[in-house]
């Protein structure tokens, strides 16, 4: 659900004015990229 909603939820936080702090929208990027091929990680046997 977060990978679906994240940049719906930064546009919205940031047009209320109360945007997401830097390093908060920077953890959760980091966080949907964990174990995705496509950026060179794998979690558990192939």
């Amino acid at each position: 659900m977060l990978l679906e909603q994240l940049e719906t939820f930064l546009a919205l936080s940031q047009a209320s004015g109360r945007a997401v702090p830097r390093f908060v929208e920077r953890e959760l990027r980091a966080y949907l990229e964990c174990g995705l091929l496509q950026f060179g990680r794998c979690i558990g046997p192939i």
